[in-house]
């Protein structure tokens, strides 16, 4: 994959990110007058949010790029994405994954 080609599937999972985070907002205002369904859905986006952080961790490790591949790496990026702008760990995990993911080079 050339580094264009890499560019362009990153502006894509961008995309999909903002996709999901207005369908998160959505619910949240869908839910609002149920305090039940608000709490089900913040417990689920905690748990959401959680998943992508320990990926972002896991991603710190070289040997984890050796075992993903360009889908799965992009999906992770675009997890992130999601909680990048409300988690400040999370945007810095998502930065240092934008710069590993495009310095490897093997897709």
């Amino acid at each position: 994959m050339t580094s264009s080609q890499l560019a362009t599937a990153i502006a894509a999972a961008d995309h999909a990110a903002a996709a999901r985070l207005h369908e998160h907002v959505n619910a949240l205002w869908a839910a609002k007058n149920d305090p039940d369904a608000t709490r089900a859905l913040l417990r689920c986006f905690a748990d959401e949010l959680e998943n992508v952080r320990s990926r972002l961790h896991d991603a710190l490790e070289p040997i984890w790029w050796n075992r993903v591949g360009l889908d799965q790496a992009l999906r992770t990026y675009a997890d992130a994405q999601v909680w990048a702008r409300s988690n400040a760990d999370c945007d810095e995990l998502s930065r240092l994954f934008v710069r590993t993911m495009t310095a490897h080079g093997d897709w």
